[in-house]
């Protein structure tokens, strides 16, 4: 019996041990199992994360990207109407230059007219002033009157005319 006692000893043991394998195995299996769902599971929390960031990104670059597009529509803008302030100066002075050369050259004409008269009048005067000597030597020599008095005459006469 000792023999059989102990050959039942040992196939209890050999069988807790085939038992142990398998429970063991099982339990194995199921934190494997358990492990691949935890892997899965956060791989889907990782796309969904990865996936949430590229759309908040996408977002944040729309944003940023709107924002530098109004930025630069404004400064386009305010180019535009710099540039048309800057024309708008620009004809305004081109008339002024206009007005000024017009101006220069209406008074060069004047002053040349002036030149003209001024050289037309000395002629005259310096013609008057023979003729008064003319008529002075004249009335002198035929009259005996002194220069003064012819002088007066003179005048009187011219003024009549």
């Amino acid at each position: 019996m000792d023999a059989n006692l102990i050959l039942a000893g040992i196939a209890g043991f050999a069988v807790g041990i085939v038992v142990l394998f398998i429970v063991l195995g099982r339990e194995r299996k199921k934190r494997e199992s358990r492990g691949d769902e935890i892997v899965e599971a956060a791989k889907s929390k990782a796309n969904e994360i990865r996936q949430q960031a590229k759309g908040e990104a996408k977002a944040i670059v729309r944003e940023e990207k709107q924002s530098l597009e109004k930025e630069y529509r404004d400064k386009t803008n305010r180019l535009t109407e710099q540039e048309r302030a800057l024309s708008k100066k620009e004809l305004q002075l081109e008339r002024k230059e206009e007005d000024h050369q017009k101006s220069v050259d209406e008074l060069k004409r004047k002053s040349e007219d002036l030149d003209v008269e001024k050289k037309k009048l000395e002629e005259k005067s310096e013609k008057y002033e023979r003729v008064v000597s003319e008529y002075t030597q004249k009335l002198s020599s035929v009259s005996g009157l002194s220069k003064d008095q012819i002088k007066a005459e003179l005048i009187e006469i011219y003024t009549e005319e």
